[in-house]
């Protein structure tokens, strides 16, 4: 197992009852016309989502300076340190892409009735996961013999 998933397990695990309740980590909207609700989402997932909530905030923080950075300095011409920031901002979005994806595969294993439905996930007030009357996109690309579907 790679540092950074331990990395993120040890931080989901610190998330606190507290912040799962705090509000400013979780603004979904309520159940909507239409939309199926399937059960709620376990605590786990919930901590896992208020990670990503939290690091996505700070990653957008720091998009537009470091967006700057790119845009001014040919990587290969960057000093160290600019370099090294640049680095670092790219592995945080990976990190953040890869929590997001994880996140949504352990919410289908969870209500594993979304795997086969082509609706849309999504989480509402309450914690609710519900399927959207809205169809996913189809497949996204094919890439050695694996079906990526967009969720």
């Amino acid at each position: 197992m790679t540092q950074m998933v331990r990395d993120l397990l040890a931080q989901i695990d610190s998330i606190s009852a507290a912040m799962i309740e705090d509000s400013q980590w979780t603004e979904p909207a309520s159940v909507q016309p239409g939309d199926e609700v399937l059960g709620v989402l376990p605590d786990d997932l919930k901590r896992a989502w208020v990670l990503y909530s939290c690091l996505a905030d700070e990653l957008a923080g720091d998009c537009e300076s470091t967006c700057e950075l790119h845009v001014f300095f040919n990587l290969n011409e960057a000093s160290d340190e600019t370099r090294t920031i640049l680095e670092e901002h790219e592995r945080d979005h990976v990190r953040l892409e890869f929590l997001k994806d994880v996140f949504w595969k352990c919410v289908m294993h969870e209500f594993p009735m979304t795997r086969f439905d082509n609706r849309v996930i999504a989480i509402r007030e309450g914690w609710k996961v519900v399927l959207m009357q809205e169809e996913r996109a189809s497949v996204s690309s094919v890439a050695d013999g694996c079906i990526t579907v967009v969720l």
